[in-house]
């Protein structure tokens, strides 16, 4: 553990992944490096900060490619830069006042952009 100061554990996690639509199984390891000790942070502790990452991940980036269709924006530079930016804030901004169903509330914003501006906290008239 030199190369990593302060480590004293490390988290090996095994996954199997089915795709939905072909079947197509994908196995993978992926390791973790952490400054807790086992008296801090068990196995099972580990493993469920080790998934919930991956589930809040995998949240966010299926909302920017589904519902923004950020793989498609043919803006290039700063521009998508700045452009990432707001969808990344857009989408914190949903999951942490509740918003479960993302695609229903954006509907309604592109509907009703005086709820949109009311919905990030400015005066509409």
């Amino acid at each position: 553990m030199r190369r990593f100061p302060g480590a004293r554990q490390v988290v090996w996690v095994e996954r199997e992944v089915v795709h939905k639509g072909s079947g197509e199984v994908k196995r993978g390891e992926r390791y973790g490096v952490t400054s807790l000790g086992p008296e801090e942070a068990d196995a099972e502790v580990l493993g469920r900060w080790f998934l919930g990452r991956w589930e809040i991940e995998n949240g966010s980036f299926w909302v920017r490619d589904v519902l923004f269709r950020e793989d498609g924006c043919q803006v290039r530079g700063r521009g998508a830069e700045v452009l990432a930016g707001l969808r990344g804030f857009l989408v914190s901004l949903l999951h942490g006042r509740g918003i479960r169903r993302k695609k229903a509330a954006l509907e309604s914003f592109s509907f009703h952009p005086l709820a949109a501006l009311r919905f990030l906290g400015w005066d509409a008239v």
